[in-house]
């Protein structure tokens, strides 16, 4: 750690986790609305982009209000790394379940 940890910290880092929450929330009503709309047409395409992004952004809204979170804690430089490498394993796999399902 290169400072302590103060109230602060954790304050801005929960704001951090909860705005990454309330966004894949978001997200989820607004492409669900949207899925409705693309199963109006006769184009099949956008209802697999609707679908995919339905099972995705969720998952990245999430991540990227982790990865928020931490970078504004004092992390050593390594536990900094690996943070960093774990939410990009979750987000690849969060990708990869994505492209299964919808193949």
């Amino acid at each position: 750690m290169n400072r302590d940890l103060t109230m602060h910290d954790v304050i801005v880092s929960g704001i951090a986790v909860a705005a990454g929450i309330a966004a894949a929330v978001l997200l989820r009503v607004i492409l669900k609305w949207l899925g409705v709309r693309a199963d109006r047409t006769r184009w099949g395409g956008d209802d697999i982009i609707v679908h995919a992004l339905q099972a995705l952004a969720p998952w990245a809204a999430i991540t990227g209000g982790a990865a928020v979170a931490a970078s504004v804690l004092p992390l050593t430089a390594r536990v900094g790394r690996n943070v960093t490498m774990t939410l990009t394993a979750v987000l690849i796999m969060a990708a990869t379940g994505t492209v299964r399902r919808s193949v």
